[in-house]
């Protein structure tokens, strides 16, 4: 059996630390791209109006005005629109839930062509961490089936903020960080047992 030289050795361990960095580099800036987005739409939340498009951008505003959030919640009825998105969210889980388990029902009797391929399809639409989160965000059915405005969501809500005489950027931006938060806010709770589940059904 051939044995490796030192030098070989050491040009090896160069090589995978090389892969490594490579690595941690192309992750942060995938995951900076990604970040960006958040991190503006939470600067422009504290920032007063006139300063939101100010050039060169500023991320961390001099003047930060906390008084956004509250500005934001008073200008419409937001903790109406709130209610609604829960309203709507929960019903949705308790409405797929049912219906996918009947769905279940039958994967569980009866044998039949791509069988496996369906089930994973509806097991993902079930998941009721993506279920809430995919009905808070979501915008077209609202728009389509709510007609007044004590009725909309969140997302119908933020809409408001553009007016004819110009969007509202940072109060747009506190109404949105305030949107956000429920959503992660369950992400953070549930999905360890997402996660989990993925786990255990690949030991199966």
């Amino acid at each position: 059996m051939a044995t490796i030289a030192p030098s070989q050795r050491k040009a090896i361990r160069l090589v995978k630390v090389i892969e490594t960095i490579t690595h941690y580099i192309a992750l942060l800036t995938i995951a900076s791209m990604l970040a960006l987005p958040l991190v503006w739409m939470v600067s422009t939340s504290l920032k007063p109006r006139k300063e939101v498009f100010r050039f060169p951008p500023q991320f961390i505003p001099p003047n930060v005005q906390w008084e956004n959030d509250k500005d934001a919640w008073e200008a419409q009825p937001f903790d109406r629109f709130m209610f609604n998105s829960f309203k709507v969210s929960i019903l949705s889980i308790f409405g797929q839930s049912f219906f996918c388990s009947l769905a279940g029902y039958g994967f569980a009797r009866f044998d039949f062509p791509f069988k496996d391929q369906l089930f994973a399809m509806l097991l993902a639409a079930v998941l009721a961490t993506f279920t809430f989160i995919g009905t808070w965000n979501s915008f077209f059915e609202p728009l389509v089936f709510l007609q007044s405005t004590e009725q909309f969501t969140v997302t119908i809500g933020l809409a408001t903020f553009r007016q004819e005489e110009g969007t509202i950027w940072n109060l747009l931006m506190a109404a949105s960080v305030i949107s956000l938060l429920p959503s992660l806010i369950v992400f953070i709770f549930t999905q360890r047992y997402f996660v989990r589940g993925i786990v255990t059904t690949g030991l199966k």
